[in-house]
């Protein structure tokens, strides 16, 4: 009995990820947010790191990893110091300062001006 000679299987050619291909689509996209992300991770996200010193008892030579650990001590030292609630009140007067003062003033400036008559003030 002869037997008929079977075809190769072909590997179908690899195609791209759909990941590589939207990079390569977007590339220049992407290089346009990259000084955003690079600001956001270095700024905002690795400060977060420094979080922890509060939890520890930090030791400049020994580093945030290895110095011990000694939990809420000293936001229970912080929170029953008699001069927190003076800085609480201190705080919160001057956000409301801040707002009272610091948000109607630039309205009523560019109200002003859009009143002026005279186009060389504006």
């Amino acid at each position: 009995m002869q037997s008929k000679p079977q075809k190769e299987a072909h590997r179908p050619l690899r195609r791209k990820s759909r990941l590589i291909r939207t990079w390569n689509r977007n590339k220049a996209l992407w290089l346009l947010f990259l000084p955003c992300l690079l600001y956001y991770l270095i700024f905002r996200y690795a400060p977060m790191f420094g979080l922890v010193i509060t939890f520890k008892d930090y030791n400049l030579f020994k580093g945030i990893w290895a110095s011990d650990w000694v939990g809420f001590k000293y936001y229970r030292m912080f929170l029953e110091n008699p001069d927190f609630w003076p800085l609480m009140k201190n705080t919160f007067l001057l956000g409301v300062y801040k707002l009272v003062f610091g948000f109607p003033a630039p309205i009523l400036l560019a109200i002003l001006l859009n009143e002026v008559r005279r186009a060389a003030f504006k």
